[in-house]
């Protein structure tokens, strides 16, 4: 009886300490790195704004996908916020927004960023964790 007792318990313990490995593993996992990640495709902000304003054509499954996109500094809304030819929103990391100060509105970028979508309001396409490819 004592024998069983024991070999429960083990058990028990074991199958807790795995859940809460795998619990701890799922909640602390390292967070994605957008400058790392290859792009998933490489095209001009009015394109991109094109593409998810028309309403004639299918809209790309961007969404949470790394893309690079290139044009002109419209305005720099805040330290960390740029708008790219009127058509697109960029919010650049803490670690690029030292680089923002180097940039004034008419500058050419080209920025690599994760899509979070379209905003049919205001008709700009959405980007954030953005980083800088070509310095000023």
């Amino acid at each position: 009886m004592r024998i069983r007792y024991i070999t429960i318990a083990t058990v028990v313990i074991l199958l807790l300490s795995i859940a809460a490995f795998l619990g701890y593993s799922y909640m602390y996992a390292p967070h994605r790195d957008v400058a790392r990640e290859k792009a998933i495709a490489i095209i001009s902000a009015t394109a991109l704004q094109e593409k998810f304003a028309n309403p004639d054509t299918t809209k790309p499954s961007w969404a949470d996908k790394v893309i690079e996109v290139h044009g002109w500094v419209s305005n720099i809304e805040e330290e960390a916020t740029i708008v790219v030819d009127n058509k697109v929103l960029v919010d650049l990391t803490l670690q690029e927004q030292y680089l923002a100060k180097n940039l004034t509105p008419g500058t050419k970028i080209a920025i690599k960023g994760r899509c979070v979508g379209y905003d049919d309001l205001l008709e700009i396409v959405r980007i954030d964790q953005a980083v800088l490819i070509n310095n000023p």
